[in-house]
């Protein structure tokens, strides 16, 4: 006999602005030790849902991301169609909600490319773990399960916003427009995602449309000691008008003479406008564009020396010019974005197309230097460590002069820098002058997606993109500081560096290196999703190919018949696969695991040894390979909620590229490290718990435990330009095959390894909150200089000694990897919000790092002395010229937040 079928149906909206929501999950949950499938639908864009069960008493929960979760008992009719009527989810309004402004406002610090963040920020809401991982795991360099933020897809509108060139996220090109991201689709890892296929920590599409975010005008000023002291930001949603139009604008603008870090002046200001047309249930178009523009100061790493002379909190990178502060390192960012989209719902379909194009504009100036003495204040030969180092022994006299002269002039002198530059001996030649290593150009993106709901437990999703990218790069001559002219030659090797052009070159000019970059590409996927009683199962598969090809618009004096011109198309495969499957011990428990391998090219900056001077493609044609996969279990209770994650994955054939100068047991030069064969492996457990102690405390408990090491060795190839006025053994070829790097067992520089936080969180029913969080984070390496792992670095380097074994104890000690030290944080927020007459005002300040611990981030060994004998000789005093360069964290610092909106 089968049980009877019963109906339910109502209606969600918005608690504050009374719209309805789409896309909300409406769940039955089963009383634990209870029989019988479990039932989810998703609420049309009407707010509607209609839920079918066998249950005359059932829970049903409604989840919707940026909303708190909620949970109903309902009571059946015995005939007919339960109707509940208007189901109200209110909005999060929580300091986290708030702290977005802070994490998408915050620009990367100055690291090496290794130290990239891999932010879970996007999809925190929901998850314990993530909302931890963000808001508290991140001012420790965090990264996700050991990966960088190359491996998350971020879209805007449907239009990805992950750079071509490298991989990673473009953060800026939303300028801090937090309020445009408040409505997302996000999946975590390899999960099923409707919006497309992502890649291995998730992906995460903003969709900043008007019918999608709350209707009416929202202000919100800001203060801050972090990045930038102050922060505008005004929002306005329109209602829909009668023929189906509506509109959005965003503004806003940050400001700060200097961040934490001294001498960082923060400057940017953004906007956004989209306009919306739904001319009936079946059609939407929009039709917008974003433009932000941001110029900041950078800051860099410090050795233990510098920073015990002037504080963690010292930036050699900046001077006085003028009584005003001037930093010669600065990052000036402009990714314009426009778009177009359409999209199309009918009975169990939603199909969408975007279009976009956006343009790149990024430069980084510093200051160098030609036939000139390094004005860098932190350069070796300046500091006391270099007359400790003496060859011909201590010399503590000058040294204590040597501290004494750093420590009174610690900044750039940019007085002297003018002098030196109009001194008439030079006869208008420039001696210093502030370059720009700029990016720019644009990229065209189509992609179409559909969903499809084949039968109620099956839906199934298809796309097709297409990607095309036109990049420039060179250096430009920013700031002449005085001088009159350039000579474009190569400081190293005197050898011309454009020898069709001009010799001479004046401010605006590109000098140095000019080239172009062009890649293409297209993809396709198809995935389905399907859920039968307690299981469900996903699955998909993505598939492309992408086409690289190199233009030397320089002809330099090192590479004359390689440098100029158009080389070879470089052409890669791609494709992807995953599955999952979860099944539901009932509604309150359940587990699910995820399995994917992937085969992906390289990314446009691991195509060629070194675009700035010839053609040459990387020396291996093998492809990325990413396998693995993760196993959760989650629970949900009315007063305890969580998961435990543990996951796996393994990268091979991977490939990096380095600049930098080292001093070999062949000779010494400026090379391009090439590293081919690179693997890791990645293995972890995570763990987010929520118990609610009483209608208005809760506890929150989250922790990361993380293996991150080297798999196998590496082969490194040295590239470089064999200058005949240098003595040297090395290969007169310019190429040294220095062989496979012994990393197999070692650490990696992927952010903290252990990780935890332990919270308690305070909602008063009058509307204000409390939030205290305590944190560890720990067991940290720094990124290795792969040259003190090759054979070769064994060698001695006069040629006297045999070279030593790896079991050598000296070599041992040298390799020895210590964790940089753990540390706690304690970080506090406190809130209120007032809602009256249709105004809503909240407030919040947030204090990070309340007891001003000092910690370090992360680091990297300085790779310049490769033979164990320099190096060894670098540290007998104790001071060593050439040790590691670490990161240091934020010590105390605030956050206060004002949003009126009406």
């Amino acid at each position: 006999m089968c049980a009877q079928e019963y109906l339910v149906r109502g209606q969600v909206r918005d608690d504050r602005s009374r719209e309805a929501l789409p896309d909300v999950r409406v769940e039955v949950v089963e009383p634990s030790g209870t029989s019988g499938s479990v039932r989810a639908v998703w609420s049309g864009t009407d707010g509607r849902f209609t839920l079918k069960t066998v249950r005359d008493s059932l829970i049903i929960s409604l989840v919707c991301a940026g909303y708190v979760a909620r949970e109903i008992t309902v009571s059946v009719r015995d005939q007919g169609i339960t109707d509940l009527g208007i189901l109200y989810m209110r909005p999060e309004i929580t300091w986290d909600d708030e702290a977005e402004v802070v994490l998408l406002s915050r620009e990367q610090l100055d690291a090496p490319a290794d130290a990239a963040l891999s932010s879970p920020l996007l999809h925190a809401r929901q998850d314990v773990f993530l909302n931890r991982a963000s808001f508290d795991f991140s001012a420790g360099f965090f990264r996700l399960r050991g990966m960088d933020n190359r491996e998350v897809s971020l879209r805007f509108n449907g239009v990805p916003l992950n750079a071509v060139y490298d991989g990673r996220p473009a953060w800026s090109s939303l300028g801090g427009l937090t309020d445009i991201a408040r409505n997302r689709v996000s999946s975590a890892g390899r999960n099923y995602n409707p919006a497309g296929f992502g890649r291995t920590l998730g992906l995460t599409d903003i969709r900043a449309y008007p019918p999608h975010l709350r209707k009416g005008m929202r202000l919100t000023a800001s203060s801050s000691n972090r990045s930038y002291r102050y922060r505008l930001m005004a929002t306005y949603v329109s209602h829909p008008g009668k023929a189906g139009l509506s509109y959005m604008v965003s503004a806003g603008w940050r400001y700060g003479a200097s961040g934490y870090v001294r001498g960082t002046p923060y400057h940017s200001h953004a906007v956004y406008a989209c306009m919306n047309w739904t001319p009936n249930a079946q059609h939407a178009f929009r039709l917008g564009g974003v433009y932000a523009n941001t110029r900041r100061g950078l800051s860099t790493a410090l050795t233990p020396e510098v920073a015990g002379l002037m504080g963690t909190r010292y930036n050699p990178g900046w001077g006085l010019s003028g009584g005003v502060i001037r930093n010669a390192r600065q990052r000036l960012e402009s990714e314009p974005l426009i778009f177009f989209n359409h999209e199309f719902r009918a009975r169990g379909t939603r199909w969408e197309t975007a279009i976009g194009y956006q343009v790149q504009n990024q430069t980084r100036t510093r200051l160098s230097y030609f036939d000139a003495a390094n004005p860098d204040p932190v350069y070796y030969r300046n500091l006391p460590s270099f007359y400790y180092n003496s060859p011909i022994g201590a010399n503590y006299s000058n040294s204590n002069l040597a501290r004494k002269a750093f420590v009174s002039n610690p900044q750039i002198n940019w007085d002297a820098v003018y002098a030196a530059n109009r001194n008439p001996e030079h006869q208008g030649r420039a001696r210093y002058a502030v370059t720009g290593d700029f990016r720019q150009g644009g990229r065209l993106y189509i992609g179409s997606r559909g969903t499809f709901r084949i039968s109620r437990n099956l839906r199934a999703g298809a796309g097709l993109e297409y990607s095309d990218a036109n990049l420039d790069f060179g250096r430009r001559l920013v700031d002449l500081l005085g001088a009159e002219y350039h000579v474009d030659s190569d400081p190293f090797s005197g050898t011309g560096n454009d020898l069709l052009g001009p010799e001479q070159k004046t401010e605006g000019m590109t000098a140095g290196y000019s080239y172009s970059l062009r890649a293409r590409s297209i993809r396709g996927f198809a995935q389905f999703h399907a859920a039968v009683g307690r299981w469900e199962a996903w699955g998909g598969i993505q598939g492309g190919t992408t086409r690289y090809h190199r233009e030397g618009l320089y002809q330099n004096g090192r590479y004359p018949q390689s440098s100029l011109g158009r080389g070879d198309n470089l052409d890669f495969k791609s494709l992807s696969v995953r599955a999952g499957a979860g099944y539901r011990f009932s509604g309150r428990h359940g587990m699910h695991g995820v399995f994917g391998l992937s085969h992906r090219p390289p990314f446009l900056s691991e195509a060629y040894v070194d675009p700035r001077e010839n053609n040459r493609p990387f020396p291996s044609e093998a492809t990325g390979k990413i396998l693995g996969g993760a196993l959760t279990y989650w629970m949900r209770y009315p007063r305890i909620k969580g998961r435990v994650t543990a996951y796996y994955s393994r990268f091979s054939d991977q490939r990096s590229a380095r600049s930098y100068y080292a001093e070999t047991a062949h000779g010494s030069a400026f090379f391009r490290e090439i590293t081919t064969g690179l693997a890791a492996l990645h293995r972890g457990v995570e763990t987010g718990l929520e118990y609610q102690l009483g209608p208005a405390v809760t506890a929150t408990f989250a922790s990361a435990l993380g293996t991150f090491t080297y798999s196998g060795r590496p082969r490194l190839r040295m590239y470089y330009f064999p200058d005949p006025r240098e003595p040297t053994n090395l290969p007169g070829a310019g190429v040294w095959d220095a062989g496979n790097a012994r990393l197999d067992g070692l650490q990696i520089s992927g952010g903290p390894t252990v990780a935890g936080s332990l919270g308690v969180r305070y909602r008063d029913p009058g509307y204000w909150w409390l939030d205290v969080r305590a944190n560890y984070l720990g067991r940290q390496y720094e990124s290795l200089a792969l040259l003190r792992y090759v054979p070769d670095f064994r060698r001695d380097p006069e040629g006297v000694a045999a070279p030593l074994s790896e079991d050598d104890p000296v070599i041992q000690r040298i390799w020895e990897q210590r964790p940089l030290p753990g540390y706690y944080l304690l970080n506090i927020s406190l809130g209120k919000s007032w809602l009256f007459e249709g105004h809503y005002i909240g407030a919040f300040v947030g204090v990070n790092n309340a007891f001003d611990t000092r910690h370090l981030t992360g680091g990297y060994q300085q790779g310049r002395l490769a033979t164990y004998a320099d190096y060894l000789e670098d540290r007998q005093s104790g001071h060593p010229s050439f040790g590691s360069r670490y990161w240091y964290g934020y010590g105390r610092t605030y956050y206060l937040n004002v949003t009126w909106s009406f």
